[in-house]
C-alpha cells in the first residue's frame, strides 16, 4: 500500500462520529513528507523538526505552541514519545509518533477531537506494530 493510500483511506476517511478530517499527512521524522491530502498546509522542515524534537520534550511545545504550515496550535495534551494534540479555535490537531514517521491529522468545526485522536492514533499505532 502506498503512503497516499494510508492518507487517503484510514485518515480522510469517514470518522466514527460522522465528520472528516480537514487535513491529514506522514511525515517521515527526518523531515520529509511521505504523503498528504491536496489542501495540507505547506509545512517547513523547521516546523516538523520542532514537532518531532517536541515528542522528546513536550514542555518546549506548551510554551512556544504548535506551528503546522504557519498555524500556531496551543498544546492541550501529550504522552512523550507518543502522541501531541493541539487545539486552535474549534478545531485542533492530533500528531502520532512512530517509529521512523508522524501520523498527523487536523480537524476543523463540528468534528469531536476525540474522532481525530482515534484514527490518528489507530494508524500510527498499526505503523509501529509493522517496524515503520
Amino acid at each position: 500500500m502506498s503512503w497516499q493510500a494510508y492518507v487517503d483511506d484510514h485518515l480522510m476517511c469517514q470518522l466514527p462520529g460522522g465528520g472528516q478530517l480537514a487535513h491529514a499527512a506522514i511525515w517521515g521524522q527526518d523531515g520529509g513528507v511521505w504523503a498528504q491530502d491536496a489542501g495540507f498546509p505547506e509545512v517547513t522542515p523547521e516546523e516538523i523538526a520542532a514537532l518531532v524534537a517536541g515528542f522528546n520534550d513536550p514542555s518546549k511545545l506548551a510554551q512556544s505552541g504548535m506551528f503546522i504550515g504557519g498555524e500556531k496550535y496551543m498544546m492541550v495534551a501529550g504522552e512523550p514519545g507518543e502522541v501531541l494534540r493541539g487545539k486552535k479555535g474549534p478545531g485542533g490537531c492530533t500528531l502520532k509518533k512512530t517509529t521512523t514517521a508522524v501520523v498527523v491529522g487536523i480537524y476543523g468545526e463540528g468534528v469531536p477531537h476525540g474522532d481525530c485522536n482515534i484514527v490518528v492514533e489507530n494508524l500510527g499505532d498499526y505503523l509501529k506494530e509493522q517496524g515503520i
